[in-house]
């Protein structure tokens, strides 16, 4: 009966483990600064976590010394980042949008699109046309980082293009280019831009040294609270609109 007991236990733990896997893509930027966001794949649903700029204002009154009339000018109190929420299925072309409070949420939206307002667009697979300048591989290949060089001209800058693959992270299900990873067979999983200094003549302005970067990893396999309180709401979003009500 014990033997028995214990297995009914274990079949019913096993019922309830959800499958997670959860990745963070981070931008850091010499003019934007740095910033990120979280994508999250439970089971049969996806989760986007971003973060959007939220500023708070009043407006203050004064009188105006010339035509001593009122003015009213809208003064900035604070400047804060709050995180925002995207839940759809991942057989959906739509889902919902919550936050960054919780009693607010958006009508459905499309998939694509916040893709796009999330991660943003590349077409870093242009380069798979031009032969990098150099190629540097692991001991057993299961790494590669290709260099791509593209001189100063006389109205752009000299930069380089360096592109990091891993075959260790073919299992992650996100993609920085989805066209590149295929094409390597390998996950792309960091990106940098660096951009030398240039002297623009037309406007005879002097623009310094700048850096892009894109890099993404897995975060531990475990369900953020917040994520799991936006998750459930959708679900219960989506169990009422199947009932029709």
């Amino acid at each position: 009966m014990l033997f028995l007991a214990l297995i009914c236990l274990f079949a019913s733990v096993q019922a309830g483990a959800q499958t997670v896997q959860a990745i963070e893509v981070q931008d850091s930027s010499f003019f934007m600064g740095s910033s990120f966001y979280r994508v999250f794949y439970i089971d049969d649903y996806v989760v986007y976590q971003s973060r959007i700029q939220y500023s708070s204002s009043k407006m203050i009154a004064r009188i105006d010394p010339a035509t001593k009339e009122t003015v009213y000018e809208d003064s900035l109190i604070s400047t804060e980042w709050k995180n925002r929420y995207f839940v759809f299925h991942r057989d959906s072309s739509f889902g919902y949008q919550y936050g960054p409070d919780k009693l607010y949420i958006t009508p459905r939206l499309a998939v694509n699109d916040i893709r796009k307002t999330v991660a943003g667009s590349n077409t870093f697979e242009a380069l798979k046309a031009q032969k990098p300048d150099s190629v540097v591989r692991n001991y057993d290949s299961s790494e590669t980082t290709e260099v791509y060089l593209s001189p100063a001209k006389p109205d752009t800058p000299a930069v380089r293009v360096v592109f990091h693959y891993s075959t260790k992270l073919n299992r992650l299900k996100y993609s920085l280019n989805p066209i590149l990873d295929s094409g390597k067979k390998m996950k792309l999983w960091k990106i940098e831009f660096f951009i030398a200094a240039f002297h623009y003549k037309k406007s005879e302005t002097t623009y310094p040294a700048s850096y892009f970067g894109m890099e993404m990893h897995e975060l531990p396999s475990v369900i953020p609270q917040d994520i799991r309180f936006y998750l459930n709401w959708y679900k219960d979003v989506v169990q009422w609109s199947d009932k029709g009500l």
